[in-house]
């Protein structure tokens, strides 16, 4: 058995897992909080660990995929609780971001809405991306005034050009089919059939 989980849902299928992204706690849908990013950990280790499982597919709830890092999780009226949540979730981001990145079996994110930030510095950690065709995509870094997170600036130097640029400088939204151009999303569905796409191709690709 995989555990308990509190902020993420899982299901598992006869040889991968589905990880639904679900924060029960935060008060940003699809956002990560050091929680969320632990059970996303654990049912990682867990996979890779089990013979019979050669995937993950990760999606979201909803019109929302991942909307990035929990930054309500931040707020606080004492200086020295911000300051220690702050290092929480930077150290959560940069576990998360090695879990992905050294993933022994198939990764594949099934983006079914919003992906904001984090969420969309992740996606050249996954080996397939699928999209709805109502996915959109865009960072928020600049407004906020700090660097994209996820190691953004190495994970997408692949897929760098002005197009993603502006998205990181001006808060630009894109949307499936210009990540298709790419090269980031790997196939758009219409609206209503990324799971039913994607369930049956992993299941037969594993």
């Amino acid at each position: 058995s995989p555990g308990a989980f509190s902020e993420v849902y899982v299901r598992l299928y006869e040889n991968f897992a589905l990880l639904t992204i679900a924060p029960s706690k935060s008060k940003i849908k699809g956002s990560l909080s050091p929680t969320t990013v632990e059970e996303i950990i654990q049912l990682l280790n867990f996979v890779a660990s089990t013979r019979m499982y050669k995937a993950v597919v990760l999606t979201g709830v909803g019109s929302v995929f991942c909307q990035g890092v929990d930054l309500m999780y931040l707020c606080s009226d004492h200086s020295e609780t911000r300051k220690e949540r702050a290092l929480q979730l930077a150290k959560a981001v940069e576990r998360l971001v090695l879990a992905l990145s050294s993933f022994p079996k198939v990764l594949v994110a099934a983006v079914n809405g919003v992906t904001t930030g984090l969420g969309v510095s992740l996606l050249p950690l996954c080996d397939i991306v699928y999209a709805s065709e109502k996915a959109t995509f865009n960072s928020y870094s600049s407004r906020l005034g700090y660097i994209p997170e996820g190691c953004s600036s190495v994970s997408l130097n692949n897929y760098a050009n002005s197009v993603l640029n502006e998205m990181f400088i001006f808060g630009r939204h894109l949307t499936s089919t210009e990540l298709l151009g790419m090269g980031l999303v790997s196939e758009v569905f219409l609206a209503g059939r990324l799971m039913e796409e994607t369930i049956p191709r992993v299941r037969k690709g594993c």
